[in-house]
């Protein structure tokens, strides 16, 4: 951005010509189409295993908000870090919002988590979600303060890695945690994060 104007484009087409605005998570299905959260400009982005860009969900740049729907008619707030669940939904960090939202398939946005919202563990904190990621049985896990909740497909929040600021292993219970920036899980459950310029691993539990 710079002055009000995009700084770069919202372009769809081939991967040649199309442009992004600050292209943040991405995520693949299992088909081999990769999904993109286009930051600034509030939307969601398809690749084709052929290389074409569409817009999937979201406004633009100019249409930025809050707003439940399908395609277009939902709005998006700095959309950052995705996943995606077996059943191929999106779960994307709208990142301004401080929120979760669920992008189905067809491309219908809802809303499962904020905006804003407190710790399970403290009711005094407010969360800053960063990034995200999915299990094979569809429980979402995403950051919050220094540490990991985990929610289920029934929209049940259980602290996962909460053991505070820090950089001690051990147990998720009460290993500590410094910035976690980013998660995925590997084929045998175990989850990889990204933490204050280390990648450290919890083992299935």
């Amino acid at each position: 951005m710079w002055d009000g104007i995009p700084k770069d484009g919202s372009m769809d087409g081939d991967a040649s010509t199309a442009t992004f605005d600050t292209p943040w998570g991405v995520v693949c299905d299992s088909t081999g189409n990769i999904f993109v959260a286009d930051m600034y400009n509030n939307k969601i982005r398809e690749v084709t295993a052929s290389g074409i860009v569409s817009s999937f969900a979201g406004g633009d740049y100019y249409h930025g908000g809050f707003a439940d729907g399908q395609g277009s008619a939902a709005q998006f707030s700095g959309p950052s870090a995705l996943t995606i669940d077996p059943h191929e939904n999106l779960f994307v960090v709208d990142a301004t919002a401080q929120s979760i939202r669920k992008v189905t398939p067809d491309g219908t946005v809802s809303t499962v988590l904020g905006p804003a919202f407190h710790d399970p563990t403290n009711p005094d904190y407010l969360l800053a979600i960063g990034a995200i990621a999915s299990d094979k049985s569809g429980n979402i896990y995403f950051t919050a303060f220094a540490g990991i909740l985990k929610m289920t497909p029934n929209g049940q929040i259980i602290p996962y890695a909460v053991g505070g600021v820090g950089e001690l292993d051990g147990p998720a219970s009460v290993a500590t945690y410094r910035e976690i920036s980013g998660m995925t899980f590997d084929d045998k459950g175990t989850l990889y994060i990204t933490d204050n310029n280390r990648v450290r691993k919890i083992a299935w539990q």
